[in-house]
């Protein structure tokens, strides 16, 4: 049993390290929904939110984060706020009601710079930015999604790819 345990760790612990240091080999576009959220009309995140906030700053512990966006909302800066205490960066807020606008600078920003950017959305938000940078189709997120996160990344083409990953708590 204690074999059977022993591997299952040692497995698991390779395959974090060798998904995790590719994340900084090259500049990316990350974007996340807000984690859990508290009922309310601008409600702060739920301890499950908190953790999942903190994970999401682990994930990015060793990657060259340059800039991080968020709407302005607590629930989105809240889930911003710990991989911008790690990074010493300030949350930028973006405009959702600018959305394309949003989209277009930041693809702009994106190519022109050689660091990753972090940018907190919605449910709804999140797959349609990662929609207008890369041309494809996301559908929205049901209210229970909070674990994707998507990485946009430069083709050898010049174009935007879009890669999901799942993260916990």
């Amino acid at each position: 049993m204690n074999r059977v345990l022993t591997f299952l760790v040692l497995g698991f612990g390779l395959l974090i390290s060798s998904t995790l240091p590719s994340l900084a080999d090259e500049p990316t576009l990350y974007l996340v929904r807000h984690a859990e959220k508290q009922a309310d009309s601008d409600p702060d995140l739920t301890d499950t939110g908190h953790a999942r906030a903190k994970a999401l700053a682990k994930i990015l512990a060793s990657v060259d984060v340059g800039k991080i966006y968020s709407t302005d909302t607590k629930r989105t800066r809240q889930t911003a706020a710990p991989t911008a205490e790690q990074k010493g960066l300030p949350v930028e807020i973006y405009n959702p009601r600018a959305f394309r606008d949003f989209a277009e600078g930041l693809k702009q920003e994106f190519l022109a710079g050689n660091s990753s950017i972090l940018v907190v959305g919605h449910s709804n938000t999140t797959p349609y930015l990662a929609t207008l940078l890369s041309g494809t189709e996301y559908p929205e997120l049901s209210e229970d999604q909070y674990d994707y996160l998507y990485l946009v990344n430069r083709d050898e083409d010049g174009s935007l790819v879009v890669t999901i990953e799942k993260f916990k708590p």
